[in-house]
């Protein structure tokens, strides 16, 4: 009895932070195949990348479904529950906007590298990856561990995603000045705002470990 009382309480081998970094796991796997997409010239290759990020979308909103399935079993959580369902949440949406705009990439059919696309595009690559690096530290926030180190971090984050808005800017600037195709320029210009939804999201979910670590560090 006190075994099952104590599971309840406090969940073995902190369930949650290894789902968290299930959920980063796939994040990364779906990053890694976003940018070999971006860089891949053929066709072949880019179903195979568009495919993989399919299959992690799905494998990302089970491991999202266990998160939610486990803060209604367990009393004891290590962030407020309103804190854990959004950072998983956020986990699970970055996947998915990096699915969408792939998608529309291939219902286009823009050819990469394209002006603009790719390189907005590999920058977002290179700030998600340093997001799931922040992710891998939860488990030190609230032992107070790395803390000056994640802030640091945090700003050189939110230094590049300035970065991003800016290069997005440059380019939609050019695409109006320079594009006589209107459905050249329309198909253009969704993937743009696309890309940039996920570094607004990528935006959001800095904000959210910025968030926890004032509170819990």
């Amino acid at each position: 009895m006190i075994g099952v009382v104590k599971n309840i309480f406090f969940p073995k081998n902190e369930l949650f932070y290894d789902l968290i970094n299930d959920m980063s796991d796939l994040l990364k796997e779906t990053n890694g195949s976003f940018e070999n997409y971006l860089k891949s010239s053929e066709k072949s290759n880019s179903f195979q990348f568009e495919n993989q990020i399919k299959i992690n979308l799905k494998k990302s909103k089970t491991v999202l479904q266990q998160v939610f399935d486990q803060v209604s079993k367990n009393y004891v959580i290590p962030f407020d529950r309103e804190d854990l369902y959004a950072i998983t949440k956020n986990i699970y949406q970055l996947t998915e906007e990096i699915h969408l705009c792939v998608k529309k990439i291939e219902l286009y059919k823009i050819n990469l590298p394209s002006a603009g696309i790719e390189i907005i595009g590999l920058l977002i690559v290179e700030v998600i990856q340093r997001l799931i690096d922040l992710f891998s530290q939860l488990r030190q926030v609230k032992k107070n561990r790395k803390a000056k180190q994640i802030v640091e971090t945090i700003i050189e984050i939110n230094t590049e995603l300035t970065e991003i808005e800016e290069v997005y800017y440059h380019t939609t600037d050019n695409l109006f000045n320079d594009e006589l195709d209107l459905k050249h320029f329309i198909k253009h210009r969704e993937i743009l705002n696309l890309l940039m939804a996920i570094c607004n999201k990528g935006k959001e979910t800095l904000l959210l470990q910025e968030s926890l670590l004032v509170k819990y560090a």
